[in-house]
């Protein structure tokens, strides 16, 4: 039988994970699916989100959704808080509008069989996965990658 593999436990994990879906990302913007795209770029920081609550609380393994049902979303101002991210103080910090435009992603909007403008899916890739991206900022902060 085949084995999905379970859910990430670890912030490393949870981080592994952010980058695959940024790759992912990155590879259906260029093939122009700008929904997939802005989807996966999204999902990319919500997975690195969770990776930063696990640094941040100090977790040694995820906790089930019994012992801690509030880290089960894909909220991503919830999963910020989570990590102790203060919303206010990134209006002051250079990577504060990169997660403006980050924190415009739902969960539900892969659903959404309309067409997204090129434009809105390069911008949800480079504020998620640029060089100055929120992913970098939460790897620099929070040391994800190590």
């Amino acid at each position: 039988m085949f084995d999905l593999g379970g859910q990430p436990e670890t912030a490393r994990d949870w981080f592994r994970l952010a980058e695959k879906q940024a790759g992912v990302a990155r590879t259906l913007l260029a093939a122009r699916h700008t929904i997939d795209a802005w989807s996966h770029a999204g999902f990319a920081t919500e997975c690195a989100l969770k990776a930063a609550v696990c640094r941040h609380q100090r977790f040694n393994r995820w906790p089930s959704q019994v012992e801690r049902p509030d880290l089960y979303t894909h909220n991503l101002t919830d999963l910020m808080a989570l990590a102790g991210i203060d919303r206010a103080q990134l209006k002051r910090d250079p990577v504060g509008p990169a997660w403006m435009t980050v924190l415009l992603w739902r969960r539900t909007e892969t659903y959404n069989p309309g067409a997204m403008p090129l434009k809105m899916a390069e911008d949800m890739c480079a504020a998620a996965l640029g060089a100055n991206g929120v992913l970098q900022w939460l790897d620099s902060r929070y040391r994800l990658s190590t």
